[in-house]
């Protein structure tokens, strides 16, 4: 695996040769902590264990799961909206006609919050 921080500590010790060139003291020595500190972080890189093997596939056959409980659970929420706007409908009539109120609405059975929720977007 490629080390970002020795790459960026060679740099950097290029840096303090070119300021050392240029007898710019104050610079060689700020170049030369830098790359002392980008050789120890490379250090504690690469004493890192390798990161586990990813299954692809099983990431997007749960990727695919959680997208398609969205998308049934929206679709519940837009049928219902949609019974809803008739139901508010029918009442309204009722009420100007006189006659008896429609049997009530049923719950949602998915709340935004619900969707939210869902989608990991709970604020």
């Amino acid at each position: 695996m490629k080390n970002p921080h020795a790459d960026a500590g060679r740099n950097a010790l290029k840096q303090a040769h070119r300021a050392v060139r240029r007898h710019d003291l104050a610079a060689a020595e700020r170049w030369s902590k830098t790359a002392e500190r980008l050789a120890a972080a490379a250090e504690r890189f690469a004493a890192l264990p390798a990161p586990e093997p990813v299954d692809s596939e099983a990431v997007r056959e749960d990727l695919f799961n959680w997208i398609s409980a969205l998308v049934d659970a929206n679709n519940e929420r837009m049928q219902w909206l949609a019974e809803r706007d008739d139901y508010l409908s029918q009442v309204s009539a009722a009420t100007r006609a006189g006659a008896p109120l429609p049997p009530l609405l049923r719950d949602a059975p998915v709340t935004e919050e619900d969707l939210l929720r869902m989608a990991g977007r709970e604020d």
